[in-house]
């Protein structure tokens, strides 16, 4: 996809914007992990003014392995300042002195930034070094070149944070920024509840097809506008909340075709052009 994030991105914005990605990284990394696995058990990613109390930046049981996080408990540190290198290493002293009630010796320590990791020791040779000084059951370590390929699996995550950093794609759109921008921004708001009222038979309709996890559905309404309001308040709604993150706005062709080529696994793609 022309419009995906590159670690080279991730990396300047992060330097030019420490605070900015202090408060988005937890954020970011709990939507990739949902989004990752359907097998999570449990998970605590204190997100907005929630990052300014104690505690890890993230915790997390999932009952399958991935490429970015194993199986069993996970704990998660995010760094946003300019060494990542001297923040892993403070960090994870720090959670060894005291794990917070967390056997270590049954535990992951995972940590992440937004920058690629520009050291004269490897992430690879870091993580031996460290396995054999600290007791975690194992240890891990996710740059911004990481980052970026995760994103590449998920564009509506992508494209969401895309518009989160300011750089928003080009003919793509996530659906809970096109909800803002045309419900939220308005005077009174729209509510969700809506676009849903008296369409009973609507709804079922999308239940049933998304029960099928596949194929194509087809939504007329008086205007293209209604249909995708209807649509966006629909995957919106409480009872869909997880499935939004899957949703993606496709306002350009060429944009549309891509998708098709890429064949992304789990998205719902709604097309917005004439």
């Amino acid at each position: 996809m022309k419009n995906m994030l590159t670690a080279s991105a991730l990396d300047s914005w992060a330097k030019e914007n420490p605070r900015r990605a202090q408060e988005l990284l937890p954020e970011l990394v709990l939507r990739l992990v949902l989004r990752t696995s359907t097998k999570i058990t449990d998970y605590n990613f204190p997100i907005e003014k929630g990052i300014q109390y104690s505690g890890y930046d993230g915790v997390l049981v999932s009952e399958e392995k991935t490429s970015y996080f194993p199986k069993g408990k996970s704990v998660w540190e995010c760094g946003t300042n300019g060494d990542s290198l001297s923040k892993f290493e403070s960090d994870i002293q720090k959670r060894t002195n005291d794990p917070l009630g967390v056997n270590v010796s049954e535990a992951t320590f995972i940590f992440v930034s937004l920058k690629i990791w520009n050291h004269k020791k490897s992430i690879e040779a870091l993580r031996n070094e460290s396995l054999e000084k600290y007791p975690w059951k194992d240890i891990r370590i996710i740059d911004g070149c990481k980052i970026a390929i995760w994103l590449q699996e998920f564009t509506a995550i992508a494209a969401w944070f895309a518009e989160a950093i300011g750089h928003p794609f080009d003919g793509v759109r996530d659906i809970e920024n096109y909800w803002h921008d045309y419900c939220e921004s308005t005077d009174p708001k729209l509510k969700i509840e809506f676009f849903l009222i008296g369409r009973e038979k609507q709804i079922k309709a999308l239940d049933e097809w998304m029960g099928q996890k596949s194929g194509t559905l087809i939504v007329t309404a008086e205007s293209s506008l209604e249909a995708k309001l209807f649509l966006a308040a629909y995957f919106l709604s409480a009872s869909n909340k997880k499935v939004s993150r899957q949703v993606i706005i496709v306002e350009k062709v060429e944009c549309w075709n891509q998708f098709i080529r890429k064949e992304e696994k789990n998205t719902i793609l709604i097309p917005a052009f004439n």
